[in-house]
């Protein structure tokens, strides 16, 4: 038996191996999942607005140490939850930006949450003995389930209930407006390359087809 198990019985439980994007020399000890006194939260993606999400629990009292953008997410759900678990993680959702999948437990809810593009995938399913999720469908197909099925983008599962968001993420953005579309565009790309000091662009390797050219040329 190693450090990580004992002989009891659970009801649920959390598996994760975090991804560490900020202050990666610093947290090799970073337990996994994050977890305070109320909450335990697995999480999987990036926060690009992470060190603002930082700074504003700790305005609003928290006195932690936060060196991870999955603390900081997990301190934000905590200030705002007051008894409404599902409330909490919807407000948090219209302050934090990035790619992410994640999955909450407050000793009674647990919520998975996909971010509002779908980037990080997010997979669950049910059956009479057993609940499960997983960023990869062959986890659950490896524990028995058949029926497995994804969670759509910016969705909450609640207590394994689909939650829509009140107004989907292509709503909020008017088509052929290329104004907006411009500004998105480049307000985007500066959140994901905030207090980057080198940024590298990548093009195509692959050489474009040349078409209506004479022999020999």
């Amino acid at each position: 038996m190693d450090k990580f198990s004992d002989d009891n019985e659970y009801d649920i439980a959390f598996g994760q191996n975090l991804l560490c994007v900020y202050d990666t020399n610093e947290r090799q000890d970073l337990p996994q999942p994050v977890s305070n006194d109320k909450l335990v939260l697995v999480f999987d993606g990036v926060l690009y607005n992470f060190r603002t999400i930082r700074n504003l629990v700790g305005k609003v009292g928290v006195e932690a140490e936060i060196k991870s953008d999955a603390e900081a997410l997990l301190y934000l759900i905590d200030f705002y939850n007051k008894g409404d678990l599902l409330k909490a993680i919807q407000m948090a959702q219209r302050l934090i930006e990035g790619d992410y999948a994640f999955a909450l437990w407050d000793g009674e809810n647990i919520a998975i949450v996909r971010d509002s593009l779908g980037v990080k995938p997010l997979f669950y399913s049910t059956n009479d003995d057993l609940k499960g999720f997983a960023s990869d469908r062959q986890a659950l197909t490896a524990v028995g389930f058949d029926e497995i099925e994804t969670l759509k983008p910016e969705h909450i599962l609640f207590n394994w209930q689909d939650i829509a968001p009140a107004q989907p993420i292509y709503e909020k953005i008017f088509e052929g407006d290329v104004a907006k579309i411009d500004k998105l565009l480049k307000l985007s790309v500066s959140k994901r390359v905030e207090e980057l000091y080198e940024v590298g662009v990548i093009f195509s390797g692959g050489v474009d087809k040349l078409q209506n050219m004479p022999p020999n040329s």
